[in-house]
């Protein structure tokens, strides 16, 4: 026969086990959901991913339409295209992807596949730099130290760094001595802080070659007009090319010397080499996509090369 202390201590030993079961059940409905949010995220970021590579298609067509055309005008040029699909939306951008400075071309390739220092680019990143605020030695050690980070050699430039700098850091490194894959790895080169970053990020890149930049001045914004300043005699002032880009007629300039003819630039002629730099037509696309369904998105950078027929895509990268 049960006493009451019996029937109390099996009592507490179902609730026990109620709770525990309870719990269990609980932790498996909430892996249940988890799973199924997985499932559903990851069919919805294929979908999307699917979406963005459709609008990568159409952007080739229209990049092939653009380098075969007469039509210099860009007016193409940073117009965002809204497309519905089932349960979300696309946008799209088309940028001119060569309006930056690239940060490839402080090199030159050789014979044997080594990269040695190319001094026009480095002296025009280093009035880059300097016009963009930089008092004009740092300018000039930091675009030697960006040339030592990519070029073949360990025997730093004058003002430059290379191993034997980076490895007595607190957390030593070495240099890349290869071309960069994205502007991003420019932070790691001596003498570019944060705050500089920042600042020349927007002017920047790193193309998959190491040509001098080439500018459209049928695609250039205002805010760019520090790029073609560079290049051209120093007596120019950025305000001058902004006028300058400012009369851009509404069909596109003709040429560069057409450019170079505006009442502000009268006389700033281009400089040796420095004058194939200013173009009229785009070589390089950035396509800039977002693609959302339902409560899923995903964002894309696409860069093509104009250069060839078809245009190809050349790198792609997803996030910010």
């Amino acid at each position: 026969m049960k006493t009451g202390g019996d029937k109390g201590a099996a009592l507490l030993t179902v609730l026990l086990l109620v709770a525990v079961m309870s719990a269990l059940i609980a932790v498996a409905f909430d892996r249940v959901s988890l799973g199924i949010h997985r499932e559903r995220n990851r069919a919805s970021s294929d979908e999307v991913r699917l979406d963005l590579i459709s609008a990568e298609a159409i952007a080739l067509g229209r990049i092939d339409q653009l380098t075969s055309s007469e039509d210099r005008s860009g007016g193409w040029h940073g117009r965002t295209i809204s497309v519905p699909v089932p349960g979300g939306v696309v946008r799209a951008k088309l940028l001119d992807g060569g309006n930056c400075f690239n940060l490839n071309a402080l090199v030159r390739p050789l014979p044997d596949g080594r990269f040695e220092a190319q001094p026009l680019a480095i002296n025009q990143f280093a009035r880059l730099l300097q016009l963009s605020g930089m008092a004009s030695s740092d300018a000039g050690a930091v675009a030697q130290a960006s040339t030592d980070w990519i070029d073949s050699d360990t025997q730093p430039l004058p003002g430059g760094a290379e191993d034997s700098f980076y490895v007595r850091l607190a957390n030593g490194y070495r240099t890349a001595n290869r071309t960069m894959i994205d502007k991003s790895e420019w932070r790691a080169v001596a003498g570019v802080t944060p705050d500089l970053y920042d600042r020349m990020a927007p002017l920047l890149c790193a193309l998959p070659d190491q040509n001098l930049p080439g500018y459209n001045v049928n695609t250039l914004s205002p805010a760019q007009s520090v790029l073609v300043t560079a290049i051209l005699p120093e007596a120019v002032r950025t305000e001058q090319v902004r006028l300058a880009l400012g009369n851009r007629p509404v069909a596109g300039f003709a040429s560069a010397q057409a450019f170079l003819a505006q009442p502000s630039l009268r006389g700033a002629l281009a400089p040796g080499e420095a004058s194939i730099q200013l173009q009229t037509r785009s070589t390089w696309f950035r396509l800039d996509l977002s693609g959302n369904r339902a409560d899923f998105s995903v964002s894309e950078v696409a860069l093509f090369d104009g250069r060839l027929r078809p245009a190809r895509l050349v790198r792609r990268s997803y996030g910010d």
